[in-house]
């Protein structure tokens, strides 16, 4: 106590508020590190295999991770003005009309009665559709940026078109570059998917959409920590479709595997 108070009040018994200063700075800095910590302990609980991803996961808590553009753009030497391509600025406008009309139609595949409405006013698309849009602007680059999408929107109805938006191609391309999905994205997507199993005007998509998440290498483990009374639900459903098409027995056997 003798020696800190001497670091901190000099002589004329002013405060130090460089040293002052210097603790606080150290003390959130700690903080911060040990919120990074405990957070990451508690996501790699639920997706590490073995201690040492465990272990690598909660060393690397602290640190940022990069995003695609940022990588890329290591290997880009800008030099005075960038001149735009305007073919890409076509092909781009032509993608985002082809991307609207897309979502009208999830629209309507979602609710029928919405097809008059949208003749009448062809608006009113961008208003029912306004949050599923901004989401979809940009393709996902993780299944963490994917929940937190599904997060934002309110309905099963957005929840449902988001995921189809996203597309089975990009879950499975997420899936290969070794993206780990939690339980709450699981949990999230299934409950979607019973939820909506009334209104699925493509039941191929989402057997297929099932198919490319149960052969995940981390899902029994996540299963372990599901909803036992959403894994039913799911149950039913699967068993529901099935009557309806016989695409769905393979769904159904990767599901009982993951629920033993």
């Amino acid at each position: 106590l003798e020696v800190m108070h001497f670091s901190i009040v000099d002589e004329h018994g002013n405060i130090n508020t460089s040293v002052l200063e210097k603790e606080l700075v150290e003390s959130l800095s700690h903080d911060i590190r040990y919120k990074q910590t405990d957070n990451m302990k508690k996501r790699a609980c639920k997706v590490a295999t073995d201690y040492n991803e465990f272990k690598n996961m909660v060393a690397c808590a602290h640190l940022k991770t990069l995003t695609r553009k940022e990588v890329e753009s290591l290997s880009i030497a800008k030099k005075g003005w960038q001149k735009t391509n305007m073919e890409s600025s076509r092909i781009a406008s032509e993608a985002k009309l082809l991307k609207e009309e897309q979502v009208k139609q999830n629209l309507v595949a979602l609710n029928p009665s919405m097809d008059d409405q949208l003749k009448k006013d062809p608006s009113q698309s961008n208003t029912l559709n306004l949050k599923v849009k901004k989401d979809c602007k940009s393709k996902p680059k993780s299944f963490l940026e994917m929940e937190k999408n599904l997060g934002a929107l309110t309905s099963s109805e957005e929840k449902f078109m988001y995921l189809t938006n996203v597309g089975l191609d990009r879950v499975e391309m997420l899936q290969r570059a070794g993206c780990t999905a939690d339980v709450e994205f699981l949990e999230m997507v299934l409950k979607v998917f019973v939820e909506m199993q009334q209104s699925f005007s493509d039941v191929e998509f989402v057997l297929r959409y099932l198919k490319i998440i149960f052969s995940s290498v981390h899902c029994k483990l996540m299963f372990s920590f599901a909803d036992p009374a959403l894994k039913t639900a799911v149950s039913e459903m699967l068993h529901s479709i099935s009557s309806h098409t016989t695409t769905a027995s393979d769904v159904i056997e990767q599901f009982e595997k993951l629920n033993i």
